[in-house]
């Protein structure tokens, strides 16, 4: 069952992203924002294999300012052109997990819900 706004813990998150965002100078459509938190959410269930609410109930308290900061920054750079055009454009988080050859263990650095570098 995907993840919504009627979830307390998440509807409390997506307002509050909504809140960094505005104090930016920046509006995201309800539903994009959604989409991009439960994608975070998401991303983060499966590294730790365990269900996305399971994970949400695990998100930091600075997870708003962090997804905030990453819309911020995906604005500006995205180019003047393909934000003028009629393609819709999308946010790509990528995180390298390096995998011991000889273990097999995976190592990820950082913080699971933190900004991908």
């Amino acid at each position: 069952m995907a993840l919504t706004r009627r979830t307390a813990r998440f509807g409390d998150l997506a307002r509050a992203v909504e809140d960094q965002l505005r104090e930016q100078g920046l509006a995201v459509e309800p539903e994009v924002l959604d989409q991009i938190l439960r994608n975070r959410i998401d991303t983060v269930a499966e590294v730790m294999r365990v269900s996305p609410r399971t994970a949400l109930g695990y998100a930091p308290a600075d997870l708003p300012v962090i997804l905030a900061e990453t819309i911020v920054d995906a604005t500006r750079t995205t180019p003047p052109s393909a934000a003028s055009c009629g393609r819709r454009q999308s946010l790509h988080h990528v995180k390298v997990i390096a995998f011991s050859d000889l273990t097999g263990v995976g190592e990820l650095g950082g913080r699971l819900f933190g900004p991908v570098a």
